[in-house]
């Protein structure tokens, strides 16, 4: 898994060759480290199904009642699977706009 930490946020990507239970247990410790930031889940290049996908729905939630934003990236996947609490997008630069609206939301305290 590899993490990245900018400013506003952090990536964390899965390597290519993870399985995805591994994956799932190294992504919660991490979010537990991670639970003030911004995360981007980064799927770009991982093969994830939309039920592997919901297991993220109560990390969601979690980081939403935290005051924190949770966007996974993810390509060619059918969003009308996906529960509304999950923010999914199709590339890294929408998954930045998202954190950046969140962040303008949450500075105008809506």
């Amino acid at each position: 898994m590899n993490i990245n930490k900018e400013e506003i946020y952090v990536t964390i990507t899965p390597k290519p060759d993870t399985i995805f239970t591994d994956f799932f247990q190294q992504f919660n410790n991490a979010t537990d480290y991670y639970f003030k930031d911004n995360l981007i889940l980064d799927f770009s290049n991982f093969n994830i199904s939309v039920n592997e996908l919901n297991k993220f729905n109560k990390i969601s939630e979690k980081k939403v009642a935290l005051g924190t934003s949770f966007v996974i990236i993810k390509k060619e996947i059918d969003l009308d699977q996906i529960p509304e609490e999950l923010i999914v997008v199709p590339t890294f630069q929408e998954a930045i706009d998202m954190i950046e609206m969140d962040e303008m939301t949450r500075s105008l305290d809506f």
